[in-house]
């Protein structure tokens, strides 16, 4: 897997979280700064590395949700019911997706 250092320098240049922001930008006022994105033509926005790079935080980010999700769910203490438990995990994965559409319907 990249790196996360790795896929933020694929970032577009005008991004607060690529890590050459500060050099390229810092020294200048916040409303001179152009918009990232916006017409944009450096290498990343130009051949659609910072697109990619975009999905691959959404990912990260969603991936660390889900182990820390996984995480709570293996260390319910003895006496949680099977309930709570479903309760639980629809709640995480709700918190994740924004939505528990195809798991509506729990399975018996």
């Amino acid at each position: 897997m990249m790196p996360v250092k790795q896929v933020l320098e694929n970032l577009c240049h005008k991004d607060p979280r690529h890590p050459l922001y500060a050099q390229n930008y810092g020294w200048m006022e916040p409303d001179e700064i152009p918009p990232a994105r916006t017409g944009c033509a450096c290498d990343n926005c130009h051949t659609g590395r910072d697109a990619l790079a975009e999905d691959l935080l959404f990912w990260f980010q969603r991936n660390a949700m889900a182990e820390d999700a996984l995480f709570e769910l293996a260390y319910l203490p003895n006496e949680t019911t099977i309930d709570d438990a479903r309760t639980l995990a629809r709640s995480s994965i709700l918190s994740m997706n924004g939505s528990l559409d195809r798991w509506d319907d729990p399975v018996d």
